[in-house]
């Protein structure tokens, strides 16, 4: 479901704050809010958002842009929508905020990205039980809990407990309590590797 396609003057934390703020009266906060390791992410302000709201951050790895996949995936879709839109407006490269609102309701109302059956993302969205204070409370604790259990032993083999090795823990422990929870389902399916040139060129 994708809650919002909106144009911003900087990419600041302040227009971050904005939007989840407006986001957050209308449907509720987030239980985990994932992004890259911009500035604006990063800031005390957006942090402090976070942690007023009991909202967990989920950083993607430095400079892992695949780690990110599905919401790169789904920022170049929306970007798709909107150019065909303007498009057909006859603006391609002038984009308009009907064309951002066109475009994410389509991407809302007239998509299956699970297929026929499972429905849009918007009735799908709305079918959603929301998260009470005590789940919220109890995913945090679970969360913080594993993440303890996770340093600990690194601090048993020796390992030093680092910026890089406490974010790979924190990753972990909310990956695992998002599953533990039911909040998330995993499937795995294999990915071909491509193959080297010079295997190819043996190929006949």
């Amino acid at each position: 479901m994708q809650l919002a396609w909106t144009p911003v003057a900087n990419v600041t934390a302040a227009e971050a704050v904005s939007v989840l703020q407006a986001l957050g009266l209308e449907y509720g906060a987030p239980l985990v809010l994932k992004s890259d390791n911009g500035s604006a992410f990063k800031s005390g302000d957006f942090g402090a958002w976070l942690t007023e709201h009991q909202v967990v951050p989920l950083l993607s790895p430095v400079r892992v842009p695949r780690y990110n996949g599905a919401c790169e995936a789904g920022i170049g879709a929306a970007k798709r929508r909107t150019e065909y839109l303007a498009a057909r407006q006859g603006h391609y490269l002038d984009w308009t905020t009907d064309d951002l609102h066109a475009a994410q309701r389509w991407a809302n109302e007239a998509s299956y990205p699970g297929g026929f059956a499972a429905g849009t993302p918007a009735s799908r969205f709305a079918a959603r039980v929301p998260i009470n204070d005590i789940e919220r409370d109890t995913f945090r604790t679970a969360g913080l809990q594993y993440e303890r259990e996770l340093n600990h032993e690194a601090c048993t083999r020796g390992d030093a407990l680092t910026d890089m090795l406490l974010a790979i823990h924190h990753r972990r422990a909310v990956r695992h309590v998002l599953v533990e929870h039911g909040y998330l389902d995993i499937t795995r399916r294999s990915v071909p590797q491509p193959l080297p040139a010079k295997k190819c060129a043996k190929i006949k």
